[in-house]
């Protein structure tokens, strides 16, 4: 197991990460996954050596959190609970970047700027030096569930990524997500 993956929060001994059902309003359910996504890198650079804080201690970080990113609520036809979730993906981790800061913990953001085939070299090199990745895939939902939705990458193995969602640790294929989603946004913290 890599160092990202021992820091990620475990609230028990079947979770990977935070779990976007665990929030109460159904809109919430529905698009918190950056949310979770974003609660996650808190706990990865709020304690170094991981944590285990309780159900009730995370979802605290997460609800604040939603209010502080601010999820996008508007009609949306792809969307049965009339949200876009967070669209924008540079200010959403702007925004991550300065709620840490409320915490003192200073990063910087590194947006992956580079063509499809060099994502796995930013992957790699960002969990070298223990920074997990933030990946946002967009697209059509009915082609994969991961379309319009945020994971934070822990690992990397050949094509499998090892992520955090739904509070399960996954192992996904990267050559499908790329062949599934539309547009690919990646993303780390790089602590200053």
């Amino acid at each position: 197991m890599s160092t990202v993956e021992q820091r990620i929060p475990r609230v028990d001994a079947k979770t990977y990460g935070g779990n976007q059902a665990w929030f109460e309003e159904k809109v919430q359910r529905g698009d918190g996954c950056g949310v979770i996504a974003a609660a996650n890198l808190f706990y990865v650079y709020r304690h170094r050596s991981g944590s285990a804080p309780t159900r009730e201690e995370y979802m605290l970080i997460a609800e604040e959190m939603y209010k502080y990113l601010k999820p996008l609520h508007l009609w949306n036809p792809l969307s049965p609970i009339n949200s876009f979730g967070l669209p924008f993906f540079k200010t959403t981790f702007e925004r991550i970047q300065r709620f840490l800061k409320l915490f003192d913990i200073a990063c910087e953001v590194e947006i992956f700027k580079g063509m499809r085939r060099s994502i796995p070299f930013f992957i790699r090199r960002s969990l070298r030096r223990e920074d997990p990745v933030l990946l946002f895939a967009i697209g059509l939902p009915k082609k994969s569930p991961y379309n319009n939705h945020y994971v934070l990458i822990t690992a990397i193995q050949g094509d499998t990524l090892v992520v955090s969602s739904w509070g399960q640790r996954l192992e996904l294929s990267l050559h499908q997500l790329l062949k599934d989603a539309w547009l690919i946004r990646l993303g780390r913290l790089k602590e200053k």
